[in-house]
């Protein structure tokens, strides 16, 4: 896909993702804050405990929103570091291979999400077990986005399927135009 369409729909739900996350959080976290800050002083009338829950869902809610909205943009923020990462690592190896089409495979998100996973690493302090584990789960991640987004591209034909797909599957030729078309008499796949 191309970066202009990829780019709005990685961060708005990055930042959907996140607020979801900081919120459930965040809302927890208030909760047991006015919890703790009012455990000496606890209602003994209904109409109190009353004002106690709805003091207590006010401060929660307000909690919800302040951490969604901070967890929301974080997040988004290191997904637009992501996609900004894997596109310029799309562009260095079309130069450095010199080619126009095919350099857009799952080789350039894998790459993409293990520097992000190491920028993130180092910038929060982890320690060596911490960015391993950190590191796999980009891995693991890269190659699932990677993938998925090679099968789109797959899906979609043209000139935007991979060159390595190209390579193993020489039918992907016949749909690129690249390569030779196959007999008349062979059945299709």
């Amino acid at each position: 896909m191309p970066l202009e369409v990829r780019g709005p729909f990685l961060i708005i739900g990055a930042f959907v993702a996140g607020m979801g996350l900081g919120g459930t959080r965040g809302g927890q976290l208030h909760a047991d804050r006015y919890r703790a800050e009012n455990a000496h002083r606890y209602p003994t009338t209904q109409a109190g405990w009353y004002l106690y829950q709805r003091s207590k869902n006010y401060h929660m809610m307000l909690g919800i929103c302040s951490a969604g909205v901070r967890s929301g943009a974080v997040l988004s923020l290191w997904a637009a570091g992501f996609m900004a990462t894997e596109e310029g690592i799309d562009q260095l190896r079309a130069r450095l291979l010199h080619r126009a089409d095919g350099q857009r495979d799952f080789l350039s998100t894998v790459i993409a999400a293990l520097a992000v996973a190491g920028v993130h690493s180092r910038v929060h302090g982890m320690n060596t077990f911490a960015t391993v584990k950190t590191s796999t789960m980009a891995l693991k991640a890269g190659l699932a986005f990677g993938l998925a987004q090679d099968a789109v591209a797959c899906l979609r034909g043209g000139t935007e399927v991979p060159a390595y797909i190209r390579w193993l599957w020489p039918a992907a030729n016949a749909s690129t135009g690249t390569g030779a078309k196959p007999d008349e008499d062979e059945a299709p796949l």
